[in-house]
């Protein structure tokens, strides 16, 4: 690729000790969101192991459960009150029920980053995902998290972060490397 961005992060992964097989696909186009951009790559993903997906334009520190179920998915949540992320709703049983873009329906919202139990729970979401919402202009991937808590059930767990910087513009990358001295 033009910027080596696959030998970059598989170097960012080795130093930080993160022995872990990554699937990387460059898109010839953006697609409309980032549910389309995930939905791109699902043919690429050969084997039934947790699936972690990150939004590319930020750095984040967060918790990882010790264990993964292949039929629950893992969302790492933050105090939010900007409204410019996804935000959840979280039951009695401390659960996430509801999850919704760009709509603060509570202070918490999520990193960006979403863990599926398993690539075939990945895959299936996508499989019985309501055709109308997939013709939207944007496609998220709290949108298809919801309608899997609404419709099927699933189970969606909160986990900490600890840190999160939205790096999406040169104002906030230069603020990033101020505080930790790049």
């Amino acid at each position: 690729t033009r910027f080596s961005v696959k030998k970059k992060i598989r170097k960012i992964l080795i130093k930080n000790g993160i022995k872990s097989s990554v699937l990387f696909v460059i898109l010839k186009k953006t697609p409309k969101g980032p549910g389309f951009t995930v939905k791109n790559s699902l043919q690429y993903i050969k084997n039934n192991k947790p699936c972690v997906i990150i939004n590319s334009d930020q750095y984040i520190c967060f918790d990882i459960p010790r264990k993964i179920y292949s039929n629950k998915i893992y969302l790492p949540i933050y105090f939010n009150t900007h409204g410019k992320s996804s935000y959840v709703q979280i039951n009695k049983n401390f659960e996430i029920n509801k999850i919704v873009e760009k709509k603060q329906i509570s202070f918490y919202g999520s990193s960006g980053v979403y863990i599926f139990g398993s690539s075939n729970l990945l895959k299936f979401s996508y499989k019985i995902f309501d055709s109308n919402i997939l013709k939207k202009r944007e496609l998220n991937m709290s949108d298809i998290i919801d309608y899997l808590i609404k419709k099927y059930k699933t189970k969606v767990y909160p986990i900490n972060t600890f840190c999160k910087f939205d790096l999406g513009d040169l104002s906030s990358i230069k603020e990033f490397k101020k505080l930790f001295y790049f």
